[in-house]
C-alpha cells in the first residue's frame, strides 16, 4: 500500500513502488474496480494506522498482482524442497491458497503446511517460510507461528 489516501492526498502517490519497482494501481487490472483505502469521513477523526493492503479484489474476488505472485513463488519455493514425495510438494502447493484466504479450509491448511515443512530440508524452507508469513491472513500467521 503506497497510498491508502490516493485521492485525497495525491501529492503521496507514487508510479512505482519504492521496495519492489513494480507500477503502483489503483485499480484491480482484471475488473477495473478501485481498490479500496482509507474510508474518510469529514469531521471525523480515526485514530489507526495505514489501512492493510487488500489481498483479493472486492468486486470480482480475483488476487491483486502482489498476491498472485507472491503465491506463485511460494509455489516455485515448494518444488526446490528437498526431502518431500512429489505427491507431499503437490498437497503442500494446493494447500496455499487456502493460507492467504479465510476459509473453512485454513486451519486445515496450515497443519498441512506445518508438517510438510517441518519434513522439509534445504535452503527453499526459510524461504519458503519467509513467503508465507507475508501472504497468510491474520488467523493463518497465527497458526504458522503457533505451536
Amino acid at each position: 500500500m503506497v497510498n491508502d489516501s490516493a485521492h485525497r492526498r495525491p501529492e503521496h502517490n507514487q508510479k512505482h513502488c519504492s521496495l519492489c519497482g513494480a507500477e503502483t494501481i489503483m485499480a484491480c487490472p482484471l475488473c477495473n474496480t478501485p481498490i479500496r483505502g482509507d474510508y474518510h469521513v469529514e469531521g471525523v477523526i480515526v485514530l489507526s494506522g495505514p489501512t492493510p493492503t487488500p489481498s483479493f479484489c472486492h468486486e470480482c474476488g480475483e488476487p491483486y498482482p502482489w498476491t498472485a505472485e507472491g503465491l506463485q513463488a511460494a509455489r516455485q519455493l515448494v518444488q526446490e524442497l528437498e526431502g518431500l514425495k512429489g505427491s507431499e510438494k503437490e498437497a503442500l502447493s494446493k494447500s496455499l491458497d487456502d493460507i492467504v484466504r479465510d476459509t473453512p479450509r485454513t486451519a486445515l491448511a496450515v497443519l498441512q503446511v506445518k508438517k510438510f515443512l517441518g519434513r522439509a530440508k534445504g535452503p527453499a524452507t526459510l524461504a519458503l517460510r519467509e513467503v508465507l508469513l507475508q501472504l497468510a491472513t491474520e488467523a493463518a500467521k497465527k497458526g504458522l507461528m503457533g505451536g
